[in-house]
C-alpha cells in the first residue's frame, strides 16, 4: 500500500476541520458584537448615552462593525458633551468634546468655543445673582413687599374670620411694618407707595383713638379709603405685580376703591348734615316728667339708619351722670325725628352731648 496515498486524506481533514473551527470563532465573534451594537443601540435610544458609548467604544476595531460604531460613539460623545454644558460641568464637557472623531478640527473647534462662551455667560449670570442677592440685603424692596402681602393677607384672613379686633389687626401690621419707615430703598418709587402705605396705617390706628363715635367713623373710612387707594397704586403699576392673582385681596381693595370713596362721601354728608343741626333742642313737661329732645331732619337724599349716644353731664361738668343709646333705623329721606331723654328731676342743670354711628345707608 502507498503510504502518500493516506497521509494527503489527513490533511485535508485537519484543514477543513481547522476551517470549520475558524467558522464557528469567526461566527460566534460576529454573533457577540451583533448582540452588543444592538445593546449599544438600545441604550442610545433610551437617552443612556453613558452606556451606550461604552459598548460602542468596545465596537471601535470590530470587523464590520467599527465605522458604524466610531460614528455612533460620536453621537454619543456630542449628546453627553451638551448635557454637561447644560448642567455647566465645562471640563467635562470638553473631554466628550475632544473624543469627537468623524467631525473636522474646524467642527470641534467651533464647539470648544461655544461651550467657553456658554461658560463665560453662566459665570456672568451667577455674578449678577450674587449683585442681586447683595442688594436683597442692602435694600428693602423685596422685603418690603413680602410682608406688605403677608399683612395685608393677614387682615383678610383674619377679617374674614373675625379672630382679632380692627384695632389688633392694624396693630399688628403697623408692627410689623413700620420697619420701613427710615428703611433704604432702591426703587423711590416703591419707596413712595410704602411711605404711604404707612401714613394710612397710620391715620387708621389715630381714628381707631377717636372718642367720638362719628368722628372715629369718619375718620376710619378715610383710612380705607387710603389704604385701598395705595394698594390699587401698587396693583395696576405693572413693575411689582403685587398680588396679581390673589381675587380676594383684588375685591377687597383695588376694585374696592370707587365704593370706599363713594360711602365717605356719604358719611361726609350725613355727618355734615347732623353736625349742623346739633343745637336744636327741646325742653318741656308732661305727666310729672321733664323732658329734653334733640330734634333732627334727615336732609340728605338717603335711607339712613342710626346709632345715638346721650352722654349726660351736670352744667358745669362736676358730675358724669351716664350714658343712653338709642337706635334710629331707616330714618328715611326728609324725614323728622327726636332723640329724648326724660327725667322726674329738674333738666335745666343738665348738658346733654349728642354723638352718633352711621348703621347703615340705602
Amino acid at each position: 500500500m502507498n503510504k502518500g496515498t493516506g497521509v494527503f486524506p489527513a490533511i485535508l481533514l485537519a484543514l477543513l476541520t481547522m476551517v470549520i473551527i475558524v467558522a464557528i470563532f469567526v461566527a460566534s465573534v460576529y454573533s457577540h458584537n451583533y448582540d452588543l451594537m444592538r445593546e449599544a443601540d438600545i441604550c442610545y435610544n433610551s437617552g443612556d448615552y453613558t452606556g451606550a458609548l461604552a459598548r460602542y467604544q468596545s465596537l471601535k476595531d470590530a470587523f464590520r462593525f467599527e465605522a458604524e460604531a466610531i460614528t455612533k460613539a460620536d453621537y454619543c460623545n456630542y449628546n453627553l458633551a451638551m448635557a454637561a454644558m447644560e448642567e455647566q460641568n465645562w471640563d467635562a464637557a470638553r473631554e466628550y468634546l475632544h473624543e469627537l472623531k468623524a467631525y473636522s478640527p474646524d467642527a470641534v473647534n467651533q464647539l470648544l468655543a461655544q461651550c467657553d462662551a456658554d461658560e463665560k455667560k453662566a459665570k456672568e449670570a451667577e455674578e449678577k445673582e450674587k449683585e442681586a442677592e447683595r442688594e436683597e440685603e442692602r435694600f428693602a424692596d423685596k422685603k418690603f413687599l413680602a410682608d406688605l402681602e403677608r399683612a395685608i393677607v393677614g387682615r383678610m384672613e383674619d377679617t374674614e374670620n373675625k379672630v382679632a379686633s380692627e384695632m389688633a389687626m392694624i396693630n399688628g401690621e403697623w408692627n410689623l411694618l413700620k420697619q420701613y419707615q427710615n428703611a433704604e430703598f432702591k426703587d423711590a418709587k416703591l419707596q413712595g407707595y410704602a411711605m404711604d402705605y404707612l401714613a394710612a396705617l397710620q391715620a387708621h390706628r389715630a381714628a381707631l383713638g377717636e372718642r367720638r363715635h362719628s368722628d372715629r367713623q369718619l375718620l376710619q373710612q378715610e383710612a380705607r379709603v387710603l389704604t385701598c387707594s395705595v394698594l390699587n397704586r401698587i396693583y395696576e403699576d405693572k413693575d411689582y405685580e403685587f398680588m396679581a392673582e390673589n381675587d380676594a385681596f383684588i375685591r377687597a381693595y383695588p376694585a374696592n376703591l370707587d365704593s370706599a370713596n363713594a360711602y365717605l362721601a356719604q358719611l361726609q354728608e350725613i355727618n355734615n348734615d347732623l353736625f349742623s343741626q346739633t343745637d336744636k333742642v327741646e325742653f318741656w313737661t308732661a305727666d310729672g316728667y321733664n323732658y329734653l329732645t334733640h330734634v333732627f331732619r334727615n336732609n340728605t337724599p338717603y335711607s339712613v339708619s342710626l346709632d345715638f349716644y346721650l352722654d349726660v353731664f351736670t352744667q358745669d361738668n362736676a358730675r358724669y351722670l351716664g350714658q343712653t343709646t338709642i337706635s334710629m333705623p331707616e330714618i328715611p329721606a326728609g324725614g323728622e325725628y327726636r332723640v329724648r331723654l326724660n327725667s322726674s328731676d329738674a333738666l335745666n342743670g343738665i348738658r346733654f352731648n349728642v354723638d352718633w354711628a352711621v348703621t347703615d345707608i340705602k
